[in-house]
């Protein structure tokens, strides 16, 4: 029987970008080698930069990418935002991951920002990145835990006079001051020897991803300045998870096995009622686009966005489906 997880966690504001696709920005930045180990993991294997950093404005996203290690010991590693904010997906892929990416072991697997932040384990996957193989892929993936921050909330009833707690219209709960502090990116299941990729210091690389996903709201035709100062962001009324149901996922591809992540971004009014649905990322087939568009637009309703002085604003809702088979 098919099933899919919608998650509860929107991302509510807004990633910008420029209307330059496939255009490259490089970032130089020497990594600085560190040896640092936690006693209680084997000693990590670090592979050093063999690039600098690239990023990528993408008419839906602005992508962070780096290559790491040597000739066919080489790893990539791809950070890539949608919305503006400290949220992202990320890719590390390559031999070097050979142990500790097999997705036959879904246990144990952890990723971390060091050196002062916990490892995480969240919305891990696993596949090929093109020649990278094999790759780990995570969404919705933070560089550590935000305060105020709870993977578990359930969804609730709106209060329309009623801010979300934690919220931030420029969407940072993530400090700079902890970004600075991050040099590496380590990798690891169980016992298997993890990998560490020694990025180096990122407020370069992330100061000019923020300017990116600045610029990406615009082309959506949102009001960037009034987005930063709203009083209150855009609500679903009804609960996501009850927006697409079991029997949305195609049978044609129930039959055949095939699972999929779709990103979709709702262009809402003032009057709460998306008015268009954009597919920012998928998997594919399109199949499964046409699923979440059908869906949304058919069942999702929201209380519109507040600007600085209360008045409703047209704007946006961001989120992920996974259709997922049970085994």
């Amino acid at each position: 029987m098919g099933s899919f997880t919608p998650p509860l966690q929107a991302a509510y504001f807004g990633q910008m970008h420029r209307n330059v696709a496939l255009t490259f920005a490089l970032i130089a930045g020497a990594a600085t080698s560190l040896s640092a180990q936690n006693e209680s993991t084997p000693a990590a294997r670090t592979l050093a930069p063999s690039s600098d950093w690239i990023l990528k404005y993408d008419d839906d996203s602005c992508r962070l990418l780096r290559l790491f290690g040597e000739g066919d010991d080489k790893a990539v590693l791809i950070l890539e935002r949608y919305v503006s904010g400290d949220e992202f997906d990320m890719i590390v892929a390559g031999s070097p991951l050979e142990e500790i990416g097999d997705e036959s072991k879904l246990d144990d697997f952890t990723y971390q920002f060091g050196p002062d932040e916990e490892p995480q384990s969240q919305n891990v996957g696993f596949g090929v990145f093109g020649e990278y193989d094999p790759a780990v892929v995570v969404t919705g993936a933070f560089f550590g835990t935000v305060e105020g921050e709870d993977a578990d909330t359930k969804w609730k009833k709106p209060d329309p006079d009623e801010i979300p707690e934690g919220y931030d219209p420029l969407e940072h709960p993530f400090s700079q001051e902890r970004e600075a502090k991050i040099r590496w990116l380590q990798v690891s299941r169980g016992s298997e020897q993890p990998v560490r990729l020694d990025m180096g210091p990122m407020q370069a690389p992330l100061e000019q991803m923020r300017k990116c996903t600045d610029a990406l709201m615009g082309t959506w035709g949102i009001d960037v300045a009034a987005h930063a100062k709203l009083t209150r962001p855009v609500m679903p009324r009804t609960n996501p998870g009850d927006w697409i149901r079991p029997d949305a996922y195609p049978m044609d591809l129930v039959a055949r096995g095939t699972q999929g992540i779709v990103q979709f971004r709702l262009s809402i009014d003032t009057e709460g009622t998306p008015t268009d649905c954009h597919i920012q990322r998928s998997t594919r087939p399109a199949e499964f686009d046409k699923a979440v568009c059908k869906s949304v637009m058919r069942r999702a309703r929201f209380l519109p966005a507040l600007d600085e002085n209360g008045a409703p604003i047209a704007s946006y809702y961001r989120n992920t489906v996974r259709f997922v088979l049970s085994r």
